[in-house]
């Protein structure tokens, strides 16, 4: 059986010094940080692994009321 080549994995599960996030770590300063919290809040991503990580995705759940949109 062929498993989904998209997963719903918790940030835990994830290593934020793999090579894939490099770009985000060197461009956006408090990236590292901000990936732990949200390993320690449970948090979970969409991910592709082809076999490496080669694709992320965080959905952000907003519960405010945002009437700019």
């Amino acid at each position: 059986m062929k498993e989904d080549a998209i997963e719903f994995v918790p940030f835990s599960e994830l290593n934020v010094d793999d090579d894939f996030f490099r770009s985000l770590i060197d461009d956006y300063q408090g990236f590292e940080d901000w990936f732990m919290r949200k390993s320690g809040e449970g948090e979970k991503a969409y991910v592709l692994r082809t076999p490496e990580l080669s694709g992320f995705l965080y959905l952000k759940d907003e519960t405010e009321e945002d009437n700019n949109i």
